[in-house]
């Protein structure tokens, strides 16, 4: 800490503005847009080289973080100051550093492969002064960033012969990427193994770590496809008109921020635990290669129901999805979240959660759609498929064949891995608190055990087993959201109880056999649409507002 003192005495305004700029190039941002710049308008081979070894260098330094767990240098000395610019960036344990690592590798595999002088003389420049401005900083101790230089340096010398030339590369290529798909698939496992034990961890930098294990595997299973199949198939030149390589990195970045973060909160609602970061790269490389390479030459010839009227089959479809039941659950944790950050005031509360959902469902338009021109070739080229497992199957086979496969059971392997454990660890807690005399091993492996044995029945067969329950609670959670949007008058417990009462005894006789009520309840008006609880709900509004 001895050093960082000294830094800490000499800061000024003007030091820090400038050491604040300067970090943001080691920043995750700065290396895809410097990689992907390299790839696409400069030098293929280059690009590959900075991307792989910022790859391999990501997935040790994520490691020896969460191996090592060492504070950050203001947790471990409180006195201690930072310039409070960097703290929002400085995420996770701080040993090794990120930033440096990122700075070293990155401008490092240009510098090597460059022939201008003036652009080496940048690159080094700022392999210097990134790591300083972490000490600077205050975020980073001398040790973080010396290790983490000295990572990125070895990978660097170590790479540097696969990618000296095109026959090299073309040999050393498969190695590398099938040793970056273990090694991306070892952390994966590792962390899914920690999560067990996630309270003797610091929650947010536990969590940043997963996070990050995901992404990595994203992008290990984006990457192999798409050298395939840019080798194969693309095999783009990056010499261009100058209009042609603006174009080119702005659409490209464009959309590789869509993914990184447009796609982000949407597929994470979707598959908790962080398998979104794995499976939104995956479902971009489906649609870009639906793209650049469609399975069948249009789209397959709709159902009668959406050839004859779209829009209305649309919005019943979009109906039985049932999210509104899980937009309960994600719009309690916005509205916690922004309490957490110190946003009390109930007003403000409110649109803040609206303006999030107003957000998170355009968000959920864009992967509906990319999903939508997926489904539509695979119908044309996979006729018959019965469910979305089955479509991206087929599709992710026709795509990229045998590797294809491979890939997305890797996928959903990991997917399914992390949020079956997260599942039974709390239905275990849960039921061990209400049944403390039950041990918790015992029920863990009792949900376990039936969960194997349910998954055995296929898809299909837990569609048929779920859904009925689903349809019979996702009216009550409608009505809950409908009624709190009703003006201020129909704001009584009468309403809100009848109104819940009224949909209740119409939605579960509905949807579980109750025999001849069951019989008359789908009898009720629009049932055949499924919306038979309208009628009740809006009697059970009625009769509260009466009381």
């Amino acid at each position: 800490m001895g050093f960082l003192r000294l830094l800490e005495s000499i800061r000024i305004p003007a030091l820090n503005v400038f050491f604040s700029g300067i970090t943001y190039c080691g920043d995750e941002i700065a290396f895809m847009v410097v990689a992907f710049a390299l790839f696409w308008c400069v030098n293929k081979r280059t690009g590959y080289y900075a991307f792989l070894v910022g790859l391999f260098g990501t997935v040790g330094n994520q490691w020896l973080k969460i191996a090592c767990r060492i504070p950050r240098p203001w947790v471990l000395d409180p006195n201690f100051t930072i310039v409070e610019s960097a703290r929002a960036a400085a995420t996770g344990y701080s040993f090794p550093s990120g930033h440096t690592q990122n700075a070293v590798g990155t401008f490092g595999a240009m510098a090597l492969r460059t022939e201008r002088k003036w652009v080496r003389g940048v690159c080094i420049t700022l392999i210097v002064l990134v790591p300083f401005s972490r000490m600077y900083l205050g975020v980073h101790t001398p040790l973080d960033v010396g290790v983490a230089f000295l990572m990125a340096a070895a990978l660097l010398a170590l790479f540097y012969p696969v990618f000296r030339s095109e026959q090299a590369m073309a040999k050393g290529m498969p190695w590398l990427l099938s040793a970056a798909v273990l090694l991306a698939v070892a952390f994966t496992f590792y962390m899914g193994g920690l999560r067990v034990d996630a309270a003797s961890l610091d929650g947010s930098n536990f969590a940043h770590a997963q996070e990050n294990a995901y992404k990595l595997l994203g992008a290990v299973i984006a990457l192999l496809p798409v050298y395939f199949l840019e080798k194969r198939y693309v095999k783009f030149e990056t010499g261009a008109v100058w209009y042609a390589q603006i174009a080119k990195l702005v659409l490209g970045l464009g959309l590789a921020m869509a993914v990184k973060s447009v796609l982000k909160a949407p597929l994470n609602a979707l598959l908790p635990g962080g398998a979104g970061d794995a499976i939104r790269y995956f479902v971009l490389v489906l649609f870009a290669g639906c793209i650049l390479r469609p399975a069948a030459p249009g789209y397959g010839t709709p159902a009668e129901a959406y050839a004859a009227l779209p829009a209305a089959q649309g919005v019943l479809d979009g109906y039985q999805t049932m999210d509104a039941l899980a937009a309960l659950n994600f719009g309690a944790v916005i509205a916690l979240n922004l309490q957490a950050v110190g946003i009390t005031e109930e007003a403000a509360v409110r649109r803040g959660t609206i303006r999030a959902g107003f957000i998170a469902g355009g968000m959920l338009l864009m992967v509906y759609a990319m999903l939508t021109h997926i489904g539509g070739i695979s119908g044309a080229a996979f006729p018959g498929s019965g469910t979305g497992a089955a479509v991206l199957t087929a599709l992710a086979d026709g795509l990229f064949g045998r590797v294809g496969q491979v890939l997305l059971a890797a996928i959903f392997v990991i997917a399914c891995f992390n949020t079956c454990v997260g599942l039974i660890a709390s239905v275990g807690e849960y039921f061990h608190e209400l049944l403390p005399r039950l041990p918790y091993p015992a029920i863990a492996a009792f949900f376990a055990l039936m969960s194997m044995l349910l998954a055995n029945i296929g898809l299909a067969g837990i569609l048929s087993l779920s859904v009925p329950v689903l349809n019979a609670i996702y009216p009550i959670a409608i009505v809950l959201i409908v009624v709190e949007f009703l003006p201020g008058r129909f704001q009584r417990t009468s309403v809100w109880r009848l109104s819940i009462l009224f949909t209740a005894i119409q939605s579960i006789p509905a949807a579980l056999p109750f025999g001849p009520l069951s019989t008359l309840m789908n009898a009720l008006p629009l049932s055949s649409l499924g919306f038979g609880w309208l009628l009740p709900a809006l009697i059970g509004i009625g009769a509260g507002l009466l009381m």
